[in-house]
């Protein structure tokens, strides 16, 4: 499995473009993590891996926000995203409310020591929220068959399993999770194909035809506009 840092060395900026061209397609998803957050006044909540800080946008602005990333590439036009390790965030011991990884624990390798790590950096009664793709989903098919498929990179994420679970309550925590299905949304079908060549690096160039055989899988919705269907496993983790 290759780990979080070399993927998005390499796609980060692709990844980002993304989400510049189209900063509403996800909105859905972001609000189903943050429905999950305390967001109490002046709170302190990290968001790791940050990306390009895109939760940011969905947190009142009473919120102390921090973002950390495990790659570099995010950073260009971002100072306020810092670089840091899965296993070593530089943050002081039970000084953090909240922490959200949105979609990212599958390429995170040293898994054990990330939530142990941010085990020590939450506050008593602190929670984690880990939001990712569930092992055996139509998520994992896609992942780790079409966008495999089509990126000259490939893709081995490793999906959340019962063993993910038993490992978070190892590091001290109380885990509980929930699938949230919702959607990707786009005004018409070709932005959502150029929305998924970009986040996805599509570089070994899947014919449209390939890319809505993909898209049919995930489930679409052709009313006004064009949305994919999507779907995660949320975690929440109570120290």
């Amino acid at each position: 499995m290759q780990a979080y840092e070399d993927i998005f060395n390499q796609r980060g900026r692709s990844y980002h473009l993304a989400m510049e061209k189209y900063p509403d397609a996800r909105e859905e998803e972001f609000h189903a993590a943050v429905k999950r957050l305390n967001q109490a006044t002046k709170s302190t909540i990290v968001d790791l891996p940050a990306g390009g800080g895109y939760l940011q946008q969905y947190l009142s602005e009473e919120i102390n926000y921090l973002a950390y990333d495990f790659s570099g590439e995010f950073n260009d036009n971002h100072s306020n995203i810092k670089k840091c390790k899965e296993s070593k965030v530089d943050i002081d011991d039970e000084s953090i409310d909240e922490v959200v990884s949105l979609a990212a624990l599958h390429h995170i390798v040293a898994r054990k020591d990330f939530y142990s790590e941010m085990y020590r950096i939450l506050k008593d009664g602190g929670r984690l929220i880990i939001a990712d793709a569930i092992a055996g989903s139509r998520i994992d098919e896609f992942l780790n068959g079409f966008l495999d498929q089509w990126n000259s990179m490939g893709h081995r994420g490793r999906f959340i399993k019962e063993e993910d679970l038993n490992e978070i309550r190892e590091a001290g925590f109380n885990v509980k999770m929930k699938t949230e299905k919702y959607h990707w949304n786009f005004d018409s079908k070709a932005s959502a194909m150029d929305f998924f060549r970009l986040l996805f690096c599509l570089d070994l160039n899947p014919l449209d035809q390939e890319i809505m055989i993909a898209f049919k899988k995930l489930g679409v919705v052709e009313a006004s506009g064009f949305s994919v269907k999507w779907e995660l496993g949320f975690l929440t983790c109570e120290k």
